[in-house]
């Protein structure tokens, strides 16, 4: 076995977290170094649906991503609509497309470039 090395990972979003965590797996000395005050890098992620599983989730990806935005069946009281206490949770008309390279198009006319969809279905 090779001996441990000391690592420095530049950037704390997804790869650089897997990196780090594979690089600790063969006992390297690992250190992650992010730019800003929180992990997570620059995910932006769309969910649909409101039930409760969609709630709860959009809160809990809402503390490492950078965006995320829940599509909801046309509601006037929700679109555009922002949590106090979660900045990042913008809610949306239902999603008119999804484009091959990753372009998400709203039915409210916003769209935006999503790094992963959920479909939320509730809870069992």
């Amino acid at each position: 076995m090779p001996s441990s090395v000391k690592v420095a990972v530049i950037g704390a979003g997804a790869a650089g977290l897997v990196a780090a965590r594979e690089l600790h797996r063969e006992c390297h000395n690992v250190v992650v170094v992010e730019k800003n005050n929180r992990v997570g890098g620059t995910w932006v992620v769309i969910l649909i649906g409101l039930g409760p599983s969609s709630f709860d989730i959009s809160r809990e990806i809402a503390s490492v991503a950078k965006e995320v935005h829940v599509a909801v069946k046309p509601n006037p009281k929700l679109v555009g609509m922002e949590l106090h206490d979660c900045g990042n949770i913008k809610f949306h008309s239902m999603i008119k497309c999804v484009h091959e390279d990753g372009l998400v198009a709203f039915e409210d006319g916003f769209s935006i470039y999503a790094d992963a969809i959920i479909h939320c279905t509730g809870y069992n």
